[in-house]
């Protein structure tokens, strides 16, 4: 069983997919998360279709857990809970991965992510205080302008599965800035 730190998180993450703060997320919603991606970053048609197709098969998996939707804040909670608690080990590791191809899939140049692809990655989930989200990227100290991918998928990870409320919480206290 999770602690209330991490079930705290959660319910953060949660708001981070529930940007439109209707307290239930549907399968409708990702949807128009995608979209608006997709125009945000002006993909052609087979880009978007690759992108809506692989975080379309993610959210499944990892957020509504299979089930149809809509699914509530309490739903999301316990879902993550269950997870966690059956196999920490393995909770983690989905976490990883769920990370890992979601930031690849959206992270569309270079090395590392810029300031615009992060920008543009919380606008589309419906995040539009653009000032608040370049404060958020320059928590990460970019270098030359960038954060290496795997620093970014690391800070989520631990965002999703650390139970330790004394460690250094990048994600946490950005999204706690108003995000």
């Amino acid at each position: 069983m999770a602690n209330e730190h991490l079930k705290n998180k959660w319910r953060m993450w949660f708001g981070v997919i529930d940007a439109q703060h209707k307290h239930r997320l549907s399968h409708e919603d990702i949807t128009e998360k995608e979209n608006k991606f997709a125009i945000i970053n002006h993909l052609d048609a087979e880009k978007r279709k690759q992108v809506m197709d692989t975080i379309d098969k993610l959210v499944n998996e990892n957020v509504f857990y299979g089930k149809p939707g809509p699914i509530s804040e309490d739903e999301f909670i316990d879902m993550q809970n269950e997870d966690f608690k059956a196999d920490k080990e393995s909770y983690i590791a989905k976490r990883r991965n769920y990370f890992t191809v979601l930031f690849q899939t959206m992270h569309l140049s270079g090395e590392g992510v810029s300031e615009e692809e992060f920008v543009n990655a919380f606008r589309a989930s419906g995040h539009e205080n653009i000032a608040l989200d370049k404060q958020f990227f320059q928590m990460y100290k970019p270098e030359d302008g960038l954060v290496p991918l795997s620093v970014l998928i690391d800070s989520w990870v631990q965002f999703t599965t650390c139970e330790d409320s004394s460690k250094l919480d990048i994600v946490k206290t950005g999204l706690e800035s108003g995000i």
